[in-house]
């Protein structure tokens, strides 16, 4: 599996349910799939995708996915913690886990030594899964985002590479995030 395929199996799971992509290749790959007004693409601000997915949930209280890397998820593990702490929580937390932190060069990271999965259930997730098969994954994203009331944390261990990485998001990211604001605001969604 890798990072292409991983979103590609997000997107085709959810119809309107919020997701959170993290700054770099998630995003870029992500828009390329599929350009939705239900899709947020964080850029710029590594580490913070949970934070930003948790405040959907919150809001919204509607299912919402994050879908971090690796290395976004290591930079900030207090994300980890405060998703854990609220039990009600409707947010599907997906890591894309390649080892690398693609976005700033390759560098080999620690998420193979540290347990990621073990810092979502210490950090109080009550549903902690880990898979590098597809269509397991596959399985997981579908049975997981549609029930989901409490975190739940998908490892999405990546082992292959991604043919090609598309290029930076361009300059209109002020009307995405308008778009996907109206998405989430809209009183008939809301009551759906």
């Amino acid at each position: 599996m890798n990072r292409t395929a991983a979103i590609q199996a997000i997107i085709n799971a959810t119809v309107d349910e919020p997701i959170i992509f993290a700054a770099g290749e998630p995003a870029r790959i992500a828009r390329r799939i599929a350009d939705r007004p239900n899709h947020f693409y964080l850029t710029g601000s590594n580490g913070l995708v949970s934070s930003v997915g948790i405040g959907v949930a919150l809001e919204t209280r509607r299912p919402t996915v994050v879908v971090d890397g690796n290395g976004s998820l290591l930079t900030n593990p207090g994300g980890l913690i405060t998703a854990g702490l609220i039990t009600d929580l409707p947010l599907v937390h997906v890591v894309l886990d390649t080892a690398l932190a693609t976005a700033s060069g390759g560098q080999l990271l620690l998420s193979r030594r540290v347990d990621l999965c073990g810092l979502a259930q210490a950090a109080g997730y009550p549903k902690v899964f880990s898979t590098g098969a597809l269509d397991e994954f596959t399985g997981l994203i579908r049975s997981q985002i549609p029930t989901c009331s409490a975190p739940v944390f998908i490892r999405s261990v990546l082992a292959e590479d991604d043919e090609v990485i598309p290029v930076r998001l361009g300059a209109d990211l002020e009307q995405h995030a308008r778009r996907f604001y109206d998405h989430v605001s809209a009183p008939e969604w809301l009551a759906a």
